[in-house]
């Protein structure tokens, strides 16, 4: 379960979800990226997501994600991890999404619609 400094540091509230999950690449040499696990998606919202995954990641780590749920698949989500903390067996990661170009700038108008659109679609299915 989420603990309440994990919850303290969003700025806009997530969503449960189950109906997603993810596959997670990280960042390797200069410009390539390697599939390092599926995750479960927890939580989501236009700015980031928390999954629950198997293999270790830091705060710091550059990550490409792909969105898969029954209906729709989204690649290549660029994030980056601001929050990791080992839960029993699994990792509980917070991620941020941002820019690919460069992994620290906020999305373009573009990517920001998907996700928006994205997480009205789950606000609408808790409802």
């Amino acid at each position: 379960m989420v603990t309440p400094d994990f919850q303290n540091r969003r700025s806009n509230e997530r969503y449960k979800t189950a109906t997603y999950t993810a596959a997670l690449l990280r960042h390797g040499l200069p410009g390539y990226f390697r599939k390092l696990q599926d995750a479960a998606v927890i939580n989501f919202n236009r700015s980031g997501m928390a999954v629950c995954c198997e293999g270790k990641l830091k705060v710091g780590d550059k990550i490409k994600i792909q969105l898969h749920s029954a209906s729709e698949q989204v690649k290549e989500i660029c994030a980056v991890v601001r929050y990791a903390k080992k839960k029993r067996a699994e990792y509980l990661v917070g991620l941020q999404f941002v820019e690919a170009k460069d992994f620290s700038t906020a999305l373009s108008n573009v990517a920001q619609s998907t996700l928006v659109s994205m997480e009205r679609v789950i606000k609408h299915q808790l409802a």
